[in-house]
């Protein structure tokens, strides 16, 4: 998890495309939060399992966590996204992330406990 917070740091410290504390919060939290249970799969060393729930939580880290960091231009040419609709779309994406994974991690075990993990 360190790395994760390093490079999170990094990309907050350096601002090189000159966004606003919050949305370099916002953009942090989503990584640090969607990063997270894939680190926990590292650390425990379940190899022997398929990661799906651990990859959607990176695919979301890719995807809407990096999208903060990076300057509005680079996302089309034809489409213009301000800052101003970039905020309310992190917003989300913790909200919902954050549902995910506790119906995931809370929910899952008690509802799903027939079903057993995909293995390669």
């Amino acid at each position: 998890m360190g790395s994760v917070v390093a490079i999170v740091s990094y990309f907050c410290i350096s601002n090189l495309n000159h966004k606003d504390a919050w949305t370099l919060f916002l953009s942090s939290c989503v990584i640090v939060l969607a990063c997270s249970p894939m680190v926990r799969f590292l650390i425990q060393g379940r190899v022997n399992q398929i990661p799906l729930m651990e990859g959607h939580g990176l695919f979301y880290a890719i995807c809407f966590g990096i999208a903060g960091f990076q300057p509005a231009r680079s996302w089309s040419a034809s489409i213009d996204i301000t800052e101003a609709d970039l905020v309310p779309a992190l917003e989300c994406t913790l909200l919902g992330l954050t549902a995910l994974f506790l119906g995931y991690y809370v929910a899952a075990p008690r509802i799903l406990r027939e079903v057993r993990p995909i293995h390669p």
